[in-house]
C-alpha cells in the first residue's frame, strides 16, 4: 500500500504538533538475554560432545585402558533455505516534503522495529513450517448488523448470519478475494477465519470490525522460518500453574535434575501478574513475591531474573540457561533506500531486510512452561 498526503493528514503542520507519539512497543527481548550470537553468512556447524565414556581408578603397574571414546554431534544453523524477514514501505515525496517530522527518518526507524518485533516473536514462538494465519470473529452485537474490514469493509452481516454468508462477504473483498479465506463456526458465530490460497502460509493484518471483536489465534508463517524457543526438538516441558508458585519450582527442579543452571524466565505479562498477586495464605493481604508493596517491581522468580514479554501467549512461559542458545547472524536490520526504483510514481521506497536461526546448544537446558 502507497502512503500518500491525504491519507496521513494527522502527519501534516496544520494537523499535529512537531512531536510523534508512537505506539507503545516492547522492547527486543532474546537477542539481550545473553544468548549466543554467531555472525554467519552461510551454514553454520557447531559441534558439540553428546557423550564420554566412563574411565576409571587404575593401580600402580596396571594397564591403563586406551579404549576411551567420545560421541560428537552437531548443531546446525542457518541452512540455505532460511528465509530473511524482508519489507518494503513507499510513500510520496509529497508527504515527504509536507510533514512536519522527518517522514524517511520515523518510517525508517518503525520499519527496523517493526522487522525486530517480529524477530523476537519468531525466535520465542515460530513454527518453522508453512502455517496459515486464523482469526476469530466473535460478534458483540445482539441484534442488527456487524461488518468486517481488511483495508475496506464488507457489506452489512447479520449478528446471526451462518458462517457461509460471513465467508461470502469477505471473499467479496478485492483485498481477500475467491478463495483466499474460509469461514466455519455457528450461526452467530464465534467464527473462525482461515486464510488460503494467496494468502496462505503469510502473516496477514488483523481484521477490523464494527459490532464485533477480533483475535488472532495463529499467525501465519512461510515455509522455512525460524523454529523458535518453544518449538525446538529436545526441550523439557513442565506445567504453568499461576495460582501455585511450585509449578516454577518443579521447572527449576527439571534444570537441576539435567544438570542446568538457568539464568533467565519468560513470561507473559498477564501471567507475570497473576504470579505477582498469588498470597502467602488464602486469608492473607501479604503478597508472597513482593511483602512490601511500597517497593519496586521484582522481576525475579526465585533468584531468577523475569523478560515480561507478550510475544509468548498467556498460559506459556520458558525456564532456560540462555548461555546454551544459539542465534546465526547473518544479517542485522539493515535499511535501504530506494529513491529511484519508483521514480516513475514520484514515491520513495525504504527496504528493511533481516536474516536469523536459532538453535539449541543443549535441549535440555530450556523448560517449556505450559498451563494445564
Amino acid at each position: 500500500m502507497v502512503e500518500s498526503a491525504a491519507a496521513n493528514p494527522q502527519l501534516l503542520a496544520d494537523q499535529v504538533s512537531s512531536l510523534l507519539v508512537q505506539p507503545l512497543e516492547a522492547a527486543s527481548v532474546v537477542l539481550s538475554s545473553g544468548v549466543r550470537i554467531f555472525d554467519t553468512a552461510g551454514v553454520l556447524r557447531i559441534p558439540k560432545l553428546t557423550k564420554s565414556s566412563t574411565v576409571g581408578f587404575v593401580g600402580e603397574n596396571e594397564l591403563i585402558p586406551s579404549d576411551h571414546q567420545n560421541n560428537w554431534s552437531e548443531v546446525v544453523l542457518m541452512p540455505t533455505e532460511r528465509k530473511s524477514i524482508k519489507v518494503i514501505e513507499r510513500y510520496s515525496r509529497e508527504l515527504a516534503r509536507q510533514a512536519v517530522i522527518g517522514i524517511d527518518a520515523t518510517l525508517k526507524n518503525r520499519l527496523v522495529k517493526v522487522v525486530s518485533d517480529k524477530l523476537d516473536t519468531a525466535l520465542l514462538a515460530g513454527k518453522g513450517q508453512a502455517t496459515n494465519e486464523i482469526q476469530v470473529i466473535t460478534v458483540t452485537v445482539g441484534s442488527g448488523n456487524f461488518t468486517v474490514g481488511f483495508r475496506g469493509a464488507t457489506a452489512d452481516v447479520a449478528y446471526n448470519a451462518a458462517a457461509s454468508a460471513l465467508q461470502t462477504a469477505l471473499q467479496g473483498l478485492s483485498t481477500i478475494g475467491s478463495g483466499n479465506a474460509t469461514v466455519a463456526g455457528s450461526n452467530g458465530g464465534p467464527y473462525t477465519v482461515t486464510f488460503a490460497g494467496a494468502l496462505a502460509s503469510t502473516a496477514v493484518d488483523q481484521l477490523d470490525a464494527i459490532g464485533a471483536t477480533v483475535s488472532t489465534t495463529t499467525e501465519g508463517e512461510a515455509a522455512y522460518g525460524i523454529k523458535g524457543l518453544i518449538n525446538q526438538s529436545g526441550v523439557q516441558t513442565a506445567e504453568l500453574d499461576v495460582t501455585n508458585a511450585d509449578s516454577l519450582l518443579d521447572a527449576i527442579a527439571k534444570a537441576s535434575a539435567a544438570e542446568v543452571v538457568p539464568n533467565r524466565w519468560f513470561v507473559n505479562g498477564t501471567d507475570f501478574i497473576a504470579l505477582r498477586k498469588l498470597k502467602e495464605a488464602t486469608d492473607s493481604k501479604k503478597y508472597l513475591l513482593e511483602s512490601d508493596v511500597t517497593s519496586g517491581p521484582t522481576y525475579r522468580l526465585f533468584g531468577i531474573p523475569v523478560t515480561v514479554t507478550n510475544k509468548l501467549k498467556v498460559g506459556k512461559a520458558v525456564l532456560a540457561d540462555t548461555s546454551q542458545i544459539a542465534i546465526a547472524r547473518d544479517l542485522a536490520p539493515s535499511v535501504t533506500i530506494l529513491s529511484e526504483r519508483y521514480a516513475d510514481y514520484d514515491q520513495i521506497g525504504i527496504r528493511v531486510v533481516t536474516r536469523y536461526d536459532l538453535g539449541l546448544l543443549h535441549p535440555e537446558a530450556v523448560i517449556v512452561l505450559t498451563d494445564a
